[in-house]
C-alpha cells in the first residue's frame, strides 16, 4: 500500500500508473511545516490526515491505516469520498500557492503581511 499525501488531485492516478491503482490510497495532510535549512524542515503545527480509497468507499485497508495512526501522534480520518477534501484543500492552496510564488515569500509572511492579507 502507497499513501500519497501530496498536494494536487492527480497524483493517485499518477502514481497507480507506476506501483499500480490497487495499491494506492489518496491523503489529504493539514500540517504546518517550515524549511529552516536545506534539508531540515520542521513541523510547525497540525496534525491531521485524511485518506481513502481513489475510488471512494471503505475499506478493510483503510481502516487499518488508521488503527496504525491512531497508535501515533497523527489524527487520522477516513473518507468514504476521498475527491473532497483532495479538492477543498487544492481549492485552498492553489490560489495561495500563486500569491506566495508571486511576492516570493513563504506562505505564512503571506498571511501575516498587511499588504496581501486581503487578498
Amino acid at each position: 500500500m502507497v499513501l500519497t499525501v501530496q498536494n494536487g488531485v492527480e497524483s493517485a492516478g499518477e502514481l497507480g500508473e507506476i506501483v499500480g491503482a490497487d495499491r494506492v490510497v489518496c491523503g489529504v495532510s493539514w500540517i504546518t511545516a517550515n524549511l529552516e535549512s536545506p534539508g531540515v524542515v520542521a513541523h510547525a503545527r497540525g496534525k491531521r490526515l485524511i485518506f481513502g480509497e481513489p475510488t471512494g468507499g471503505l475499506s478493510t485497508r483503510v481502516e487499518r491505516l488508521k488503527a496504525v495512526f491512531e497508535r501515533t501522534d497523527i489524527e487520522p480520518e477516513v473518507y468514504s469520498s476521498i475527491r473532497i477534501p483532495l479538492w477543498h484543500k487544492f481549492m485552498i492552496a492553489s490560489p495561495a500557492a500563486g500569491l506566495s510564488a508571486l511576492t516570493r515569500l513563504p506562505f505564512g509572511c503571506v498571511v501575516n503581511t498587511e499588504e496581501t492579507r486581503s487578498w
